[in-house]
């Protein structure tokens, strides 16, 4: 709060605390007893509606992929299924992937369309396993560099055999 009273046109400052409110509506009755028990804290209680809008205030500072999958994601728990679908797709769509974190927030996007709109128990499945949840199932098809893209089985050979191998 006090960094926003400060600058209040710093929209990493509004994420920050979405993400603060966020977390704190995510506690259970459990993590609160074990705060007030060890700590001695009384956590505040978060809102889900606080975080979205911190988060829409943040986005509307700044456009950041990373805050629209924050504000679709805190339609989802806040059962705003259209807008969240609305947010993912937004995502999907005019993404432009510059980094592997474009990359990534593009393909969580796809999984949770995938979620949302598909039916289909069978197909919510196959969109698990082609999006990659199941990854791990798929290691000696699929190796990962250290920048997290995907890459063919092929550079694990030229990665033993020293020889130079560029995606």
């Amino acid at each position: 709060d006090r960094a926003i009273e400060c600058n209040p046109d710093d929209n990493i400052a509004w994420t920050l605390l979405g993400h603060w409110y966020m977390e704190l509506a995510d506690m259970t009755r459990l993590q609160r007893r074990w705060s007030r028990m060890f700590a001695k804290v009384d956590p505040p209680a978060g809102s889900y509606k606080k975080a979205l809008a911190c988060f829409v205030k943040s986005d509307s500072i700044e456009p950041w992929v990373q805050n629209t999958m924050h504000i679709a994601k805190a339609h989802l728990r806040l059962r705003n299924k259209e807008k969240a679908i609305e947010m993912f797709q937004r995502i999907r769509d005019e993404t432009v992937i510059a980094s592997c974190e474009d990359y990534r927030m593009r393909k969580e996007a796809r999984i949770h369309i995938h979620k949302l709109t598909d039916p289909s128990l069978y197909n919510k499945l196959m969109s698990m396993i082609y999006d990659g949840y199941l990854e791990s199932y798929r290691i000696p098809l699929v190796m990962r560099d250290t920048q997290s893209q995907y890459i063919h089985g092929d550079a694990h050979y030229y990665m033993i055999t020293g020889k130079e191998y560029t995606v």
